[in-house]
């Protein structure tokens, strides 16, 4: 869906640079990650060339499920996408572990 993902004790956000690397990526399953023993913590949406980035509040059920399938995910940030108020709110309901931030929106 176009997030960058930060791992447990790196400093960096890890993102593909070249559409060969986003497509490495994307081809990559739950059993990469746990041969090289690493654990999402944060996502983050930002806007990037060559960086797919259109998520919308008709992908929030997606995003929902895949967030709850990777649980040390504690925070993520929706700087490059179009979901709406309304959209954050139903992520912020329905995963109340995470935290979800929309910067550079002013709600009361």
């Amino acid at each position: 869906m176009g997030g960058n993902v930060e791992f447990d004790g790196e400093s960096v956000w890890v993102r593909p640079l070249t559409k060969a690397d986003w497509s490495a990526e994307t081809g990559k399953t739950w059993v990469y990650d746990a041969f090289v023993d690493r654990t999402p913590t944060q996502i983050l949406f930002a806007r990037a060339v060559m960086y797919p980035t259109d998520v919308t509040d008709d992908d929030v059920d997606e995003l929902i499920a895949a967030i709850r399938q990777l649980p040390t995910v504690v925070a993520v940030r929706l700087d490059a996408t179009a979901i709406s108020r309304k959209g954050v709110e139903k992520m912020q309901a329905e995963l109340p572990g995470v935290r979800i931030e929309k910067p550079g929106v002013n709600w009361p």
